[in-house]
């Protein structure tokens, strides 16, 4: 019954997807049809599947759209920029994460930055492409990478742990996790570890060597 009622529901998902893009003006028909996709998968849910963004609607993450322009950046473990959705107007925008110099390729992440190499290379198989990036492409960068982003793991569990409360430890690790930072470029990196979704809300964390410098800076007080 489970499966005859979900072939149901996705027949009908199926039905509505379509008209919805029948209803979009021609351009934008256009968009979606350019769109990379899949193999295997019919024309709609195989572009939405391939090209889709995992968005927020009232504080749930379970809903996806599609943001032709935004779906066009290319991926890079190392992005120069990340993705900020709107829930009040529907919108997605690219958000630099650094200074970008004129004429380089912007970059986003299409997987969590705090995967290690192989997990990250595993998904973005799944999109019929490899990684060609720079940290990619050079494995004993990439074994420094993966050594760097298990660690700044590590340092974000140390400081929710007990001896966090003294602040000996506190500064410690804040001093350690801004060399990883500045020695690997990882900038990017702290929305991820600290708000533990996809796409690092800079808003709620704008790094995690603010908060633990801020959570120094409150025990002095």
């Amino acid at each position: 019954m489970h499966d005859a009622a979900e072939g149901i529901r996705t027949k009908q998902l199926t039905s509505m997807s379509r008209k919805s893009v029948g209803r979009l003006p021609d351009t934008q028909k256009k968009r979606v049809s350019e769109m990379a996709s899949m193999p295997g998968l019919d024309f709609l849910w195989g572009r939405f599947d391939t090209n889709a963004f995992g968005v927020d609607l009232a504080g749930n993450y379970d809903h996806r759209g599609l943001f032709p322009e935004i779906a066009r950046i290319n991926h890079d473990c190392r992005p120069s920029c990340y993705t900020r959705y709107s829930s009040r107007l529907l919108t997605m925008e690219a958000i630099a994460y650094r200074d970008i110099k004129q004429g380089e390729e912007l970059s986003i992440a299409y997987t969590p930055l705090n995967l290690q190499t192989e997990d990250r290379q595993d998904i973005i198989q799944r999109w019929g492409f490899n990684c060609t990036c720079q940290l990619c492409s050079d494995p004993a960068l990439s074994a420094s990478s993966d050594r760097n982003r298990q660690r700044i793991a590590g340092i974000i569990t140390e400081a929710n742990g007990p001896q966090s409360r003294e602040r000996e430890v506190l500064a410690r690790l804040s001093e350690e996790m801004k060399e990883l930072v500045e020695a690997e470029e990882l900038e990017s990196l702290a929305g991820t570890y600290v708000s533990g979704v996809d796409h690092p809300r800079v808003e709620k964390a704008r790094s995690v060597i603010g908060k633990l410098k801020a959570s120094i800076k409150g025990r002095k007080e």
